[in-house]
């Protein structure tokens, strides 16, 4: 699930105090206006019996920036990403979508973050670099 939070629950999030299972309506901001927003990643799995399969993680990686650059072509752009991983692979997945462990969370897991605006992530992979430049064709970042 990806939420777009609203920035003082973003905020809950990065500091380790707003978990998964709190989150209800009114922390989420909706995403019919052109804008900017903090995007959350939420229970992202991948079934193990397909965590070493190459073409699930590609299919979900491939999806996931479909999906940013939907967004973008709308006049919906990301500021930021931030995920609480409770495994290794999440943690690996974080990383490879730009973000970096910035904290334990007080409940579980570790929390990961990164700006795309202006952008905070040192080596971007192919796709994220790709949205990079959009945004900055459109003048942010």
């Amino acid at each position: 699930m990806l939420f777009l939070l609203k920035t003082r629950r973003f905020q809950s999030m990065l500091k380790g105090d707003l978990g998964d299972g709190m989150i209800t309506v009114d922390m989420i901001r909706t995403f019919e206006l052109s804008g900017s927003y903090k995007l959350y990643v939420c229970t992202l799995a991948i079934l193990p019996e397909y965590r070493r399969n190459g073409m699930a993680f590609r299919t979900l990686y491939d999806k996931f920036f479909e999906k940013l650059f939907s967004f973008a072509e709308g006049g919906i752009f990301i500021s930021e990403m931030a995920a609480s991983a409770w495994t290794d692979d999440g943690e690996s997945l974080a990383r490879t979508f730009g973000m970096q462990y910035i904290g334990d969370h007080k409940r579980h897991g570790k929390v990961f973050h990164c700006r795309l605006v202006p952008p905070s992530v040192p080596n971007p992979n192919v796709k994220l670099r790709k949205l990079l430049e959009k945004y900055r064709e459109i003048g942010l970042g």
